[in-house]
């Protein structure tokens, strides 16, 4: 709200003077993209990994479909912090839910286990539920460089937009043909599952709040594209 006496002001174009602040009209979104050399060292890592973990997180949304299709391509499982929760649906079977203080067993597995990360778009700071240092090898995707290398000691940085940088590295990737992570990935989820829906159903007086969620989470209308 502006205060009575500005809004009775006449207006007058501002005029030029040092140090006077203006505002633009308008935003065109560039297109941040790495170099193919840095694309390619990417690559050579994922390519190379046997184990692939991806982790997601707010900077990750808009690149859904992107996301999928590196994970399809490396056979890997994909985790998500907690701002990155709404970039894919918990339903896909690859998808271990959220990591952390309030993550998931198969979260936690994906990153135990794992000898190869891809993050993408997370400055995700819970050091202690990601591989330990020099377990794996990692490469990270991050429009803010000031978050690239900030809390995993990674190989490859990729300054550059999610969406964008992902189109530019997937032709690189090879698709492993080798699938048992990934099937055990998926299997592990689907026990998960069953772990939630069993304790949502046990007993409770008055009511059990798993139960709760548990029947309202598929009556919730889809998340908006």
């Amino acid at each position: 709200m502006l205060p009575k006496d500005v809004q009775d002001t006449k207006y007058e174009d501002p005029a030029q003077a040092h140090g006077f602040t203006r505002s633009g009209t308008g935003y065109a979104r560039p297109s941040v993209t790495p170099r193919r050399a840095d694309l390619e060292r990417a690559a050579e890592i994922l390519n190379s990994g046997s184990k692939v973990a991806i982790l997601i997180g707010a900077g990750a949304r808009g690149a859904a479909t992107q996301v999928i299709e590196a994970a399809e391509v490396l056979g890997a499982g994909v985790a998500k912090a907690l701002l990155g929760k709404d970039v894919l649906p918990d339903d896909l079977p690859f998808v271990t839910g959220s990591i952390g203080l309030l993550g998931t067993k198969p979260s936690s597995d994906l990153m135990r286990d794992c000898d190869t990360l891809l993050m993408i778009g997370t400055g995700f700071p819970w050091a202690e539920f990601l591989p330990k240092d020099g377990q794996v090898r990692a490469v990270q995707i991050d429009l803010d460089a000031a978050m690239l290398g900030l809390r995993y000691p990674v190989d490859v940085n990729l300054h550059g937009d999610a969406t964008d940088t992902l189109r530019a590295l997937l032709p690189l990737l090879q698709r492993k043909t080798e699938r048992s992570w990934r099937e055990g990935i998926e299997q592990e989820v689907a026990k998960w599952w069953q772990t939630l829906e069993q304790r949502a159903m046990a007993k409770a007086n008055p009511v059990n709040p798993q139960r709760v969620v548990w029947e309202m989470s598929p009556r919730l209308p889809p998340m908006p594209s």
